[in-house]
Formats: C-alpha cells, structure tokens, sequence
C-alpha cells in the first residue's frame, strides 16, 4: 500500500518483518518530540541524519524527520508534538493487526509537514497530534512500534500519529531508560494540566504574552502536584521544565523589581 508522506511523495507501507524497539516521548517545554527506531541508539539527531535520507526541515519550511537507510528502510523517526490543543475529530480509529514499516524508492530529501494540533488524551493514555483537515470516518491506525501508530485517511494520506502510553515512555533524551514505575491517573492529570496551561491556546487568549502564559504555569502546577507524579524520573523532568521556563521569561523580571 502507498501512503503519501509528502506532496508527490509516496512511500509504501507494508508489514514489519520484525518488532521494533518502542518509541520515545522526548519532553521539553520549548518543543517536545516522539522519537522512534535506530535515533535511540544515537547520541542525537544529527548523527542519525549523517547516515540516512529523508525527510528535514528546510529553511523556514518545518519538518517531521522520517529517514530511511540505503536500501530504502524506515531507519528512524522524529515527530514534532504540535503546541496547539484541540478536540480530536474522531472517537476512535480501526487499529490494524501486526506491526507495519515504511519503505522508501529511491535517495531523496523531502518536507513532511508537522500535525499542527495535539490531543493529550489522560484517560486513554494516548497522545494524539493530527491535522484536522485531513481526518477522514474511516481513518486506519498502523502500528509501527509497540506504542507508536501513524494515522492514514481514505486517501491514503498520513493525517496524524498516535502515542499510545506517552508517559511510560517519558525520556529527556532519545536513549534515556524509561521510569521504571508505573504512572497514575493523578499523573497523567498533572501532566494535562502542564500541556493545558503552556500551550498555543493560551498564548493566543494572552494576546502572545509568553511571560503570562508562563506564570500561570508555574502557579497552576503547584508541590502538591509536583509530588503526586509517580517516577522519579517523570518528577526530575516535569521540575526541570517548570524552571527552565521560570528562568527564562522570570527571572528577569524577579530580579528588576
């Protein structure tokens, strides 16, 4: 089957020939990612973009990375996770049995736009990022990792992908270990509520004030919630963000008065 990544550029998908390693929900306050396949055994994106082609980002023009080897494998896969919420269109979407993987003809570089909505579905546990416009009734999930499933429309355009347990998966970096402990629904309600306050939407109901934005964030996740993030490591990470953004839109401000 060809699924069009790209504008004119398609590449076809079809059945695993094995299990891949699961992917990765890379956090961070200034541009979060979901990496998936050999990236997690890189130091960083570029190295893994040294050995492969693709799709990058060109100039202005943004881009999702799926990069594939010499012989026209999926070798890895860097997602953009959209800053803005909104309601995902559909309910539910017809999961396909088995794993799948992408394969590419031919050495080229290409755009592949971003999803330019997300959907931080806590009581599912599934982190959802879409472009409304392409969603279509009858959409298809193919799962490419064990938590990672790309969405394809009638068309058979890519219209968004799906993390399914993001959490579990929470790292600060593409090979960090996951948590080892299981997260909770207070968890995941603290971790909405951080992507709920620090988002697009509130910038645009701030008239842009990032500094706003900012200081509700840090006023609405309090050490109570900071303490109800089961992990070590989801708490060490959730904190380091919160101060990351105090000391770069706050801390200036603190220390001018």
């Amino acid at each position: 089957m060809n699924i069009e990544l790209s504008k004119a550029l398609a590449a076809q998908l079809r059945p695993a020939t094995h299990v891949p390693a699961d992917a990765r929900y890379v956090f961070d306050a200034f541009g979060s990612l979901v990496v998936a396949g050999q990236i997690l055994n890189c130091k960083d994106l570029n190295e893994a973009m040294a050995t492969t082609s693709g799709s990058e980002s060109w100039f202005s023009e943004e881009s999702d990375f799926f990069r594939f080897d010499a012989n026209g494998e999926l070798h890895s896969i860097a997602l953009k996770v959209p800053g803005r919420n909104a309601t995902l269109p559909l309910t539910s979407f017809t999961q396909q049995d088995g794993f799948f993987s992408l394969h590419l003809t031919g050495k080229q570089n290409f755009i592949v736009e971003p999803q330019s909505c997300r959907f931080f579905d806590a009581a599912h546990r599934n982190l959802y990022a879409f472009s409304p416009d392409r969603m279509s009734p009858d959409t298809l999930a193919y799962r490419l990792t064990p938590s990672l499933s790309i969405l394809i429309n009638h068309a058979c355009l890519l219209s968004g992908w799906v993390l399914h347990h993001p959490l579990e998966n929470l790292a600060s970096h593409f090979d960090e270990p996951r948590d080892v402990v299981t997260p909770d629904a207070e968890t995941y309600a603290t971790f909405f509520k951080f992507l709920d306050l620090f988002s697009d939407n509130q910038c645009d109901d701030l008239d842009q004030d990032i500094e706003a934005v900012t200081r509700n964030l840090i006023a609405g996740i309090d050490q109570e919630d900071l303490l109800k993030v089961k992990g070590s490591l989801r708490q060490s990470i959730l904190r380091a963000e919160l101060k990351k953004l105090f000391d770069h839109y706050l801390q200036d401000q603190l220390f001018s008065k």
